[in-house]
């Protein structure tokens, strides 16, 4: 897991096999798996809820990932006047984080974006937006 320290660029996003995860289902982590755009080769997510990933709002406030991009590659939505003290960009409505993931074959860099906490009273999601591939930089 990694973190950005330079400006993003989004080339293609990849498959996800589950992406919406509910209560139980994130104990101890939430484990997926995504397929490489570059070699087709199977890697696993693993979210540890609290412990995993960084503000997404670094991405955008230090320019890593323009606003356009956010929105064009459908990684957050705008967030509603009620919901602004958890960023401006959210996944679900939810407070956003995100996490960069090497391919384990290829070495490839990945973004990997995910909105984590209580979306009613008693209901904890993790919902992950997406995987994408990034240029090398």
């Amino acid at each position: 897991m990694e973190k950005a320290d330079k400006p993003l660029k989004i080339i293609d996003k990849s498959h996800l096999c589950q992406d919406e995860f509910t209560n139980n289902q994130l104990t101890p982590s939430v484990v997926t798996n995504f397929n490489c755009c570059n070699c087709n080769q199977n890697n696993q997510i693993k979210i540890v809820p609290y412990k995993t990933g960084f503000p997404f709002s670094s991405l955008y406030l230090n320019n890593f990932l323009s606003k356009e991009d956010i929105l064009d590659f459908k990684i957050a939505t705008v967030s509603s006047k009620w919901s602004l003290h958890l960023g401006v960009y959210l996944v679900k409505n939810l407070p956003t984080l995100y996490f960069i993931e090497k391919c384990t074959h290829c070495s490839k860099n990945f973004l990997i974006v995910f909105g984590l906490g209580e979306s009613q009273l008693g209901k904890l999601v993790c919902k992950i937006s997406g995987v994408w591939l990034l240029k090398d930089m």
